[in-house]
């Protein structure tokens, strides 16, 4: 990326010729707890991660060249988003934050920059953020190990194509599941389990999703399952 450059909803910056000016300040996020009641079982999950607020941060931007009103409209439209989308700055390109704007863009006109407009929005982003290379869908077979760079637990989407009652196990921690067919994919962010777009929650045993710890984990499998894709999701704190 280039100096200045930022991705916002799969869009490079520099496709409107906008670049970021400074690095914005930040400040970490402040501490959260959450619980989670699960569709198709009984109980309360408690999230191991620890949970934190949304973080502000106010993005000032300039034009690389002096914007008519059909740039300033397209980039109104950029930052005009319903939720939560990914953002990708020039000063720490390896990982991807999710932001989400409340407020509307502001854009002024300075003179001391000779014709210079700044662009200013505030983005609200999640408190975590999520390492590029944890994204990728990794196939695993019994034995394999995986290694969490982070110092956070991270909580996987996992694809398990078996039949029958089934078992995976991740760092001796069993996960059982009963009378799977086909793939089941197993989403420890959102709590979910589900086969062919349908909610499988109920063939899990218990009610704990699999998580990868910090470091270096074995992965295990029973016999029966003959496909294991895991999706690491490796994040860290915002900061």
């Amino acid at each position: 990326m280039r100096p200045g450059e930022f991705y916002f909803n799969g869009r490079s910056s520099l496709d409107y010729r906008l670049v970021i000016q400074t690095q914005p300040k930040r400040k970490a996020p402040n501490r959260r707890i959450k619980s989670f009641t699960v569709t198709g079982q009984s109980g309360t999950v408690y999230q191991t991660r620890e949970q934190r607020d949304d973080m502000a941060l106010d993005l000032s931007m300039v034009f690389l060249s002096e914007p008519d009103d059909f740039k300033r409209e397209a980039v109104s439209d950029l930052f005009d988003v319903p939720g939560y989308v990914d953002f990708v700055p020039y000063y720490d390109q390896n990982y991807i934050y999710r932001a989400m704007v409340t407020d509307g863009v502001t854009f002024d006109h300075v003179r001391a920059y000779k014709r210079a407009t700044v662009v200013t929005v505030t983005l609200m982003l999640h408190p975590h953020k999520w390492l590029k290379t944890g994204l990728l869908h990794l196939p695993f077979t019994d034995g394999q190990i995986i290694n969490n760079p982070t110092k956070l637990v991270a909580s996987p989407v996992i694809d398990i194509t078996a039949t029958g009652d089934t078992t995976i196990t991740i760092g001796g921690q069993n996960y059982h599941f009963i009378g799977l067919s086909g793939t089941t994919t197993v989403d420890s962010e959102l709590l979910t389990a589900t086969s062919g777009g349908q909610n499988v929650a109920h063939k899990m045993v218990g009610l704990e999703y699999p998580k990868l710890p910090p470091g270096v984990t074995t992965i295990g499998m029973s016999s029966n399952v003959t496909s294991l894709v895991i999706q690491p999701r490796f994040v860290r704190r915002v900061s």
